[in-house]
């Protein structure tokens, strides 16, 4: 079938498509690999979250009225020409 069977456990989520493949190997079975493979994602995200630096909530505050919202608008405002010039 082309268009597949949505709501399958396989298409949960992106991830799970990538981190069930292997499943065929000759010396770890299908689920225990799976399990490796979730237990060495979770062990990077803690190890980049204790490496990078917090911000304080005034810091984020600031980044965004400073950074975010006129990047939007920005955004916004070139989006809207560009359709206007490229519009058909």
């Amino acid at each position: 079938e082309a268009q597949g069977n949505l709501g399958t456990t396989d298409e949960a989520h992106p991830g799970v498509q990538y981190l069930k493949g292997l499943g065929d190997s000759k010396y770890v079975a299908g689920p225990v690999w799976l399990l490796i493979k979730i237990i060495f994602v979770a062990l990077v995200m803690i190890w980049i979250r204790g490496t990078l630096p917090r911000l304080r909530y005034d810091q984020l505050m600031a980044f965004g009225w400073k950074v975010l919202i006129p990047a939007a608008l920005i955004n916004i405002v070139a989006t809207g020409f560009l359709i206007l010039l490229f519009r058909s």
